[in-house]
């Protein structure tokens, strides 16, 4: 049997830390009901995208095989995620326009409620991010979690990354700012060397 899809990875992280390899040996020799199955894993712990590949995987199988519950639970499953992520598509776009009229408060709270519904939204984290550093040093280790939650997902979100160190500095950790620092630098000459 393959490994779990992201049984072990943290909440925030989507499709794109897990191995995808494993999905696609997976898939040739499984059942529409063990994809569906793993469809069903993976959204109740929030990895949106990758239960959405396994779903419409799911539904492809059962299509195949004639299986008229097979179809039908891998449709209901793919609609429910997508409602889910349409809906923290909205909050955040809320946050979005609470945070452009300066309503820190409001804005926080629509963030958060788009984790809530989809948790591997990392334009939303990152939003929320941006968020708690505009809030001050009082939010300092909300604006660590999330920046780092970020980063590991997507590497190239740098404003992530320079709320990140500005948090390690104000929780008086200086070589965790200056470590998160020299990881972008280093990025940078990477792109500016390919």
């Amino acid at each position: 049997p393959p490994p779990p899809l992201d049984a072990a990875a943290p909440r925030y992280v989507d499709a794109a830390a897990v191995d995808a390899a494993a999905r696609l040996n997976f898939l040739p020799a499984a059942t529409w009901e063990q994809i569906l199955d793993k469809a069903k894993a993976c959204a109740s712990v929030h990895s949106e995208t990758i239960a959405l590949q396994l779903a419409a995987d799911a539904l492809a199988h059962a299509r195949c095989s004639g299986a008229a519950d097979g179809v039908a639970g891998a449709q209901e499953l793919l609609c429910s995620i997508r409602e889910r992520i349409d809906r923290a598509t909205d909050l955040r776009e809320c946050g979005d326009s609470a945070m452009r009229a300066g309503d820190l408060a409001t804005a926080e709270s629509h963030y958060s409620a788009a984790l809530e519904h989809c948790a591997s939204d990392v334009d939303a984290r990152a939003a929320r991010c941006a968020c708690y550093a505009a809030r001050g040093d009082a939010r300092a280790k909300d604006t660590l979690h999330d920046a780092l939650a970020v980063l590991a997902v997507d590497p190239s979100r740098l404003e992530c990354a320079w709320h990140g160190a500005r948090a390690y500095l104000s929780l008086g950790r200086p070589r965790g700012a200056s470590a998160l620092l020299d990881s972008i630098a280093a990025r940078c000459k990477a792109a500016a060397a390919a």
